[in-house]
């Protein structure tokens, strides 16, 4: 058979010769229908079918496992026919006129698909590629910030273990982010320190007070402070009578970073020095407590 399209209007005594199909045979069955079986399926109406199903079906066409003899022979293209209608040529004609059509929808979507999950693969890679970048940024801002606070003011680490821990990260090449999470926790922690002590420093001690409004006392209250933090490398992690202890180590270094001291401060400063008179020269703490040296028992 060749594919061709009869041109009556309506086709009433066999089964369109479309789609390289060629018929085996035919039955009629009940309702004034008859059925026709192809010899096998083509390509053409495979693709037929899948890119216009529902007006495949409106002609007539389908697929069926017809049983021939004692086996069923597997499933085959059909065609079904109204005998007494039949089928229209323009019909079908307007099918196999529609099939490049939808080839052609079918390739745009799939190149419309294609060109998104392109897109979504593309800001997949830049976003994983920023956050890399960020967690990068992360770990060496928190080796960096964790070094300068180590640096600068390792006497706001109170815990000696933390100071342990926070070098052991630091030196680590393999630094994850949750280590460098904890490095930045950990230097908050010491940033906090400082800032509680500074608030607390900066209301006055009332039994220092009236010696603190002396500049005099002052100024020599701030060169006393600068002498026994000389002495406090150990940060007072070790108990040796030298430099400041724990209890005193935050305000003495916030005290001797401040320099010039208002009366506020000075009064504070005068407090811990009464605490480590035994560091402080003798003239030098005459002149910070007046003579004669009066200090707490």
């Amino acid at each position: 058979m060749t594919d061709t399209v009869p041109d009556t209007a309506l086709v009433t005594d066999r089964a369109p010769e479309a789609f390289g199909i060629a018929w085996e045979y035919s039955r009629a069955v009940r309702g004034g229908r008859r059925i026709y079986i192809a010899a096998g399926e083509t390509g053409a109406f495979a693709d037929a079918y899948r890119r216009c199903r529902a007006e495949m079906r409106d002609l007539g066409y389908s697929y069926a496992e017809p049983y021939l003899g004692d086996s069923f022979t597997g499933t085959r293209p059909c065609f079904w026919m109204d005998e007494a209608r039949g089928w229209s040529p323009a019909a079908l004609e307007a099918v196999r006129a529609l099939v490049p059509v939808r080839i052609a929808e079918s390739a745009a979507k799939e190149a419309e698909w294609a060109a998104r999950d392109a897109a979504r693969r593309q800001e997949a890679e830049a976003r994983a590629a920023r956050e890399a970048e960020a967690e990068a940024g992360l770990i060496e801002r928190a080796k960096t910030e964790a070094a300068r606070s180590l640096g600068s003011r390792r006497w706001s680490w109170v815990r000696p273990q933390d100071i342990e821990e926070a070098e052991t990260l630091i030196a680590n090449p393999a630094l994850d982010v949750p280590g460098a999470r904890r490095l930045l926790d950990m230097v908050r922690r010491a940033a906090a320190n400082v800032l509680r002590t500074e608030e607390r420093v900066a209301v006055a001690h009332e039994p220092e007070l009236a010696l603190a409004r002396d500049p005099a006392v002052r100024a020599a209250a701030a060169e006393a402070l600068a002498h026994v933090t000389a002495f406090d490398a150990d940060r007072a992690r070790v108990r040796n009578d030298v430099g400041w202890s724990r209890a005193t180590t935050l305000a003495g270094h916030v005290l001797t970073g401040m320099g010039d001291l208002d009366e506020a401060a000075a009064s504070h400063a005068i407090r811990i020095i009464r605490i480590h008179h035994g560091q402080v020269p003798q003239a030098l703490l005459a002149r910070v407590l007046g003579a004669p040296v009066q200090v707490a028992a």
